[in-house]
């Protein structure tokens, strides 16, 4: 079966978004299940091997592209070009990812589409979400906590049944000397 992952992300970056899609389809391509893995993001630069800089497995495909770095007309462009890659590469049995501007427009493909939310859409997210949620290829929807699950199903719980939703706990590689890391993550130091 075939999967394309469907990020935002910005492949490579020391965001730990990137790190997260990088390992999860990794971790999809070593299922039996999925013999093709794909996964679609923003190019980003770097001078040495992605799947190096990750500590990553090269048993999936990345497709990246360039963009304008201005939010909505990159956002937008990167969604067009992300769509003529899939359109020249072939159609998957499954779209699965956390963009949820490019998984609404994927959603109107009728193909599969699962969800994964590590927090509440709001803004206009919330729009495309509820738009995935009543297209004809819903496949359901993945939450990091239960009760980011509750809070979604408050939320969106009209149309959006709770066995459609699964709690996956995020989580990391453990490594014993961190100090020798290639990724100098952003962000929370915890």
């Amino acid at each position: 079966m075939k999967l394309y992952y469907i990020s935002g992300s910005t492949i490579p970056s020391n965001r730990a978004n990137s790190v997260h899609v990088m390992k999860m389809c990794q971790a999809f391509a070593k299922k039996e299940a999925w013999h093709n893995v794909s996964l679609f993001g923003r190019k980003g630069k770097t001078a040495q091997s992605i799947s190096e800089y990750y500590d990553v497995e090269e048993n999936f495909d990345l497709e990246l592209v360039s963009t304008f770095s201005l939010p909505v007309i990159g956002g937008a462009q990167r969604i067009y070009k992300t769509w003529s890659r899939i359109r020249k590469k072939g159609f998957p049995d499954i779209f699965y990812g956390r963009d949820i501007y490019g998984l609404s427009m994927l959603s109107f493909t009728g193909l599969p589409v699962v969800v994964e939310c590590h927090q509440l859409p709001t803004g206009g997210q919330k729009q495309e979400f509820q738009r995935i949620l009543k297209s004809k290829g819903f496949g359901g929807c993945v939450v990091i906590t239960q009760a980011l699950k509750d809070d979604i199903l408050q939320i969106f719980g009209d149309t959006l049944p709770s066995d459609k939703v699964l709690v996956a706990h995020d989580g990391a590689d453990l490594q014993k000397d961190r100090a020798n890391s290639k990724i100098p993550l952003q962000g929370r130091k915890n």
